[in-house]
């Protein structure tokens, strides 16, 4: 009776198969038995604030998750630990160069086709000078909303963002924003329409339709309301409602913030104090700047200096004499770093996180094997040989099988 045989060759086969799906499926950056939920996929990806050496990139997600930004094999972690918001700058680019990037959320990674941006070419002219839209976000009961994301639209430039700071203050500097073109400053009319939308923390969407001409401030943005605080809300009949207006004696400084470090040589500076009071400013820089302006009736104020900073440490001093004579001051130190189109990429992070570089798999190309020609037949007076045998084909099937549990469970091991 003929004997039934696994083919050597055959088993050989189906162990190579499987150990290159183990070694896949471990090497591989999204499976079926990822540790991230679908709650982490990046959601609405916006390329912002792009000109010909930065950009900033914005996302949300629906669960709180942690994610990193890598670009050109350097990596950023988000500005918070876990959230629904995530927010990455990344700065010192090339000019008119194309960057690839993927995005790792919920311990998944992304690379999809379209994750690809060119950044802008460098303008012929400097950047014209201050044009501050600035504000602060607010929940319903109006304490601060920190962790905000705000979107800016214009007719004529590339989209604008921010992310609010712990007290809910945010600003986008339109002088340092690109024309559609990509190629020039854009400088936007006197009064012009434009959008705001805001993503909180909570996963609130609060949609604003506003104008250029009262950026400097904008009223407090409330959460969930399509309207601005200073303003009642649509055929409501109500007076307008929101917080307090800045007491006589406060004396701030919004931005810069203590220690920060600024990527553009001709900073906006602004906060709020008394309102209709003069304050006098100094900034301590190479030459010193010496000057003075006068708060609006909600208290706010802002100044630019005249001409490009030089990179460095600067101090800011900011005081007023209060109604007893008195002298209030404010000071605030900051660095302003070099713009060079030239510089390897760096990027702006919490300085606590630490990222150990991953090391990339290059392929390499397996040669082909060259196949050899027989000019004779084998000589069979010793008899026919047996194709295989039960015992060696059964223990190469089973070897597979388990290489393949091995490489599942190494794999979902690293994934958790």
């Amino acid at each position: 009776m003929k004997e039934k045989h696994i083919p050597s060759i055959l088993g050989l086969l189906l162990l190579l198969a499987i150990l290159f799906m183990g070694i896949k499926l471990s090497l591989s950056k999204t499976t079926l038995f990822s540790g991230a939920s679908g709650s982490c996929l990046p959601t609405g990806v916006q390329i912002t604030n792009l000109t010909h050496r930065s950009l900033d990139l914005s996302f949300t997600t629906s669960s709180p998750c942690l994610s990193l930004l890598e670009i050109n094999s350097r990596r950023l972690p988000n500005f918070q630990e876990s959230s629904l918001t995530h927010y990455f700058r990344v700065d010192n680019l090339n000019p008119g160069t194309d960057y690839s990037y993927s995005i790792s959320s919920g311990g998944k990674i992304y690379h999809l086709p379209e994750y690809k941006i060119k950044t802008g070419t460098k303008p012929a002219l400097e950047a014209p000078t201050s044009n501050l839209a600035w504000g602060k976000i607010v929940k319903a009961d109006f304490t601060p909303s920190p962790n905000t994301i705000i979107y800016l639209s214009v007719s004529g430039a590339l989209p604008l963002s921010a992310i609010t700071d712990s007290g809910g203050q945010w600003h986008i500097s339109l002088a340092n924003s690109f024309s559609e073109s990509k190629n020039s400053w854009f400088s936007p009319p006197p009064s012009v329409p434009e959008d705001l939308v805001v993503y909180s923390p909570d996963g609130i969407l609060t949609q604003i339709s506003h104008t250029t001409s009262q950026n400097d401030p904008i009223p407090d943005i409330i959460v969930g309301q399509n309207y601005l605080s200073s303003l009642s809300p649509p055929d409501s009949g109500l007076l307008p409602t929101g917080p307090s207006s800045p007491s006589d004696t406060r004396l701030e400084v919004s931005n810069p913030a203590e220690a920060e470090n600024i990527h553009t040589l001709r900073p906006d500076i602004f906060g709020v104090g008394p309102a209709s009071s003069q304050l006098q400013i100094k900034l301590e820089s190479f030459p010193v700047y010496e000057d003075s302006v006068i708060t609006a009736r909600d208290g706010s104020w802002n100044w630019s200096p005249p001409q490009n900073l030089s990179p460095g440490t600067h101090t800011l001093t900011v005081s007023y004499q209060d109604a007893a004579g008195l002298l209030k001051t404010i000071k605030r130190s900051f660095m302003v770093e070099a713009a060079s189109g030239s510089d390897p990429l760096s990027f702006t992070a919490t300085p606590s996180a630490t990222i150990r570089p991953t090391p990339t798999l290059i392929p390499t190309e397996v040669p082909t094997p060259i196949p050899t020609i027989r000019t004779s037949k084998p000589s069979t007076k010793s008899g026919v040989p047996v194709t295989g045998s039960v015992l060696p084909g059964l223990m190469l099937v089973l070897f597979s099988i388990f290489a393949l549990i091995l490489s599942l469970f190494y794999y979902q091991k690293n994934e958790k």
